[in-house]
């Protein structure tokens, strides 16, 4: 699957600035929270956001002091990243192959809404383990819920091929990387936009669990 111009112009990417970047907050505030920890404080520390897209995501890192890399498979997305003059290292490359760094040199990596569209989600989650020293954040829709409620909103992307209940993130982690159970945490959510006249004004997150639109997926390394 190559995501260009076409794909991005359908999902109306570039109006969905915003939304993207509280939904990035608030997963990190949520990471945050559950580790005891402040992620927004990357001084001194290395990043690296996994399916950046036009770099969203990785400009909020690197605002937060991170020295950020992003990486995206769509030479069109980082294109755009470039052309917006997002400030980060990119990176083309497909996170299911190998990565092109040596040893365990980032202390956060963060893929959202990434793992969905990929063939072999369990060689991406590997190659982020042995790239991390820290911290592994992802989010990927519910599996039973994702089609039906996105086609509800008309929000549907027919490119997730690797959906899965959180349930099953878990027996994945644990059993196939063969993570501890201690170092997993995995909570669903609905993220809600809320907007005045096409104009977004905050994020609502709440939390449902087993049922939650969106998996939350915290790896320790």
């Amino acid at each position: 699957m190559k995501f260009g111009k076409e794909y991005f112009e359908k999902l109306n990417y570039s109006s969905r600035e915003s939304m993207i970047k509280y939904f990035g907050i608030k997963v990190l505030f949520w990471a945050s929270k559950k580790l005891g920890r402040n992620l927004f404080d990357g001084k001194g520390k290395r990043a690296l956001d996994v399916g950046c897209s036009f770099g969203y995501v990785a400009s909020l890192l690197k605002r937060a002091g991170y020295e950020t890399y992003g990486l995206d498979i769509s030479t069109y997305a980082l294109h755009e990243a470039v052309r917006r003059k997002v400030d980060v290292f990119f990176l083309r490359h497909d996170i299911q192959q190998s990565l092109p760094f040596v040893g365990r040199i980032f202390d956060l990596i963060t893929c959202f809404d990434v793992l969905e569209h990929l063939d072999n989600p369990l060689k991406a989650l590997r190659n982020m383990y042995r790239a991390c020293r820290g911290i592994i954040i992802c989010t990927t829709p519910h599996r039973l819920l994702d089609k039906p409620v996105r086609k509800l909103v008309r929000d549907h992307d027919d490119t997730h091929k690797s959906l899965r209940t959180p349930e099953e993130w878990r027996r994945m982690l644990i059993e196939e990387m063969g993570l501890s159970p201690n170092n997993v945490l995995i909570e669903s959510y609905y993220d809600i936009p809320i907007r005045i006249s096409n104009r977004l004004l905050t994020f609502k997150s709440i939390r449902i669990p087993k049922l939650g639109l969106t998996t939350r997926i915290l790896i320790k390394t």
